[in-house]
């Protein structure tokens, strides 16, 4: 596949098998390198305003690059 940008609405076509492959090896990456514990706090505070926001669409942003495709997804879903 081409690592040519895609439509932000749409995903990269890589992207599914690369974040799996993340997700595999997150807790062999978080024994070598553990988190700071600001990062950990943060981390707390977020799952208990998940869990007090109750279900809901939710999009998750970490907040790499210009921002462009964190407005695509605010824009094609408002109630989230």
């Amino acid at each position: 596949g081409s690592l040519a940008a895609a439509s932000p609405l749409e995903p990269h076509e890589l992207a599914g098998p690369s974040a799996v492959q993340h997700a595999c090896s997150l807790e062999r990456y978080l024994e070598r390198q553990p988190l700071p514990p600001h990062t950990h706090d943060a981390f707390g505070e977020l799952t208990a305003w998940l869990d007090a926001a109750g279900e809901r669409p939710l999009i998750l942003d970490s907040g790499c690059g210009t921002g462009l495709s964190t407005r695509a997804l605010a824009l094609a879903h408002p109630q989230s």
